[in-house]
């Protein structure tokens, strides 16, 4: 495709950019990169009525550019309807920029809007997969502080879903900052929510039981309370059991009914 130099001053940034923000140090780096062996790929940019250019794909190359003083920036102009342009800056941003997963959900939500498409056509048009896109679609239905530590990188997507399952605010700060700082698995995580469902299921307006540990420390085993006693045990030996809500409420009432151990000696 034809590369055409455009002045700086003519060039705008992504109306609604996909990226939430920039890293400061690889932005550096990448201007002493493009100012030492010039730009390697070119911004791609659509024409504007008012004679300007609005950046398509290539929004940390443009900062770059204009870091290190550059005149004008080689680009490709694109003539393409909003969608294919929509399918254009995803790619590329996805390929050569790294989007973090929240930014993948941001711009894959503004693709759906404006392009008409089904989930599943814009999956294929993306060379993605079915689940790779409704994963990411789920990440809006996130709690505000969930979505920021999987843009962090603190927290994958399967286990940031299911501890969106958890509505309880407190409950699900406490095992968002045990899962990040202790290091527990999705499938640990999954059992801490599966506990908190079988809890609420039984109707107990108490606290539910949370896995107990002290912030900062080295955490060797896991443990989860036993949804019937709710005695905390290594998570290895626990099982997990299919119950209707009608057993599950049966067994609620008879561990609240059943007398206080007697204390022994």
């Amino acid at each position: 495709m034809e590369i055409t130099h455009i002045p700086i001053g003519l060039i705008d940034p992504p109306d609604e950019p996909h990226r939430l923000a920039m890293d400061s140090v690889t932005l550096e780096e990448l201007a002493a990169s493009i100012r030492l062996e010039g730009l390697q790929l070119p911004l791609t940019v659509r024409p504007l009525d008012t004679g300007r250019y609005e950046i398509i794909a290539g929004h940390r190359r443009y900062c770059a550019l204009k870091m290190i003083g550059a005149l004008d920036a080689p680009s490709i102009v694109r003539q393409a309807g909003a969608a294919d342009n929509e399918v254009a800056r995803f790619l590329e941003n996805a390929q050569r920029e790294n989007l973090s997963p929240m930014e993948e959900s941001i711009a894959l939500t503004r693709f759906l809007a404006n392009s008409g498409l089904e989930p599943k056509a814009v999956a294929k048009r993306l060379g993605k997969t079915d689940y790779w896109l409704k994963a990411r679609m789920l990440l809006m239905q996130l709690s505000d502080a969930l979505k920021a530590e999987v843009h962090a990188g603190r927290l994958a997507i399967s286990a940031a879903l299911a501890l969106n399952e958890v509505s309880d605010n407190t409950h699900r700060d406490y095992l968002t900052r045990y899962a990040i700082e202790g290091g527990a698995s999705a499938t640990v995580i999954r059992e801490w929510v599966n506990a908190w469902l079988v809890h609420v299921a039984a109707g107990d307006a108490s606290p539910a039981p949370a896995p107990d540990w002290t912030p900062g420390e080295t955490i060797v085993i896991i443990q989860i309370p036993c949804a019937v006693c709710g005695t905390a045990h290594d998570h290895r030996n626990l099982a997990i059991v299919r119950i209707c809500h009608d057993c599950l409420a049966g067994l609620a009432a008879a561990r609240n009914s059943s007398p206080p151990h007697a204390a022994s000696g």
